[in-house]
């Protein structure tokens, strides 16, 4: 698989609440894979407290592990390459 690909692959992995497991050799571990395995936000939405697994509710968007400092309100847009994907976290405003 392409790098692209490995992080679809650990993406679904996350958002269907599987186990997160490292099945290859951790001693020959690249610094690719290492980055993929290590995403904080990733692991995060695999391990949420509720458990439930995640779901897409929108079709767009536009962040790269940053966390908006104010409410978002209006559209997400994003450009994703072939055999890639894009994760959001998005939680309800109270």
């Amino acid at each position: 698989m392409t790098k692209n690909e490995y992080i679809v692959h650990f993406s679904i992995w996350a958002i269907s609440k599987a186990p997160l497991l490292i099945s290859c050799d951790v001693r020959n571990i690249t610094k690719n894979t290492m980055k993929i395995l290590a995403n904080k936000e990733v692991i995060v939405v695999n391990q949420d407290k509720v458990g439930v697994q995640a779901k897409k509710v929108r079709m767009e968007g536009d962040w790269e592990h940053k966390t908006l400092k104010t409410r978002f309100v209006g559209n997400l847009t994003a450009t994703v390459d072939s055999h890639s994907c894009k994760m959001y976290i998005l939680k309800p405003v109270s």
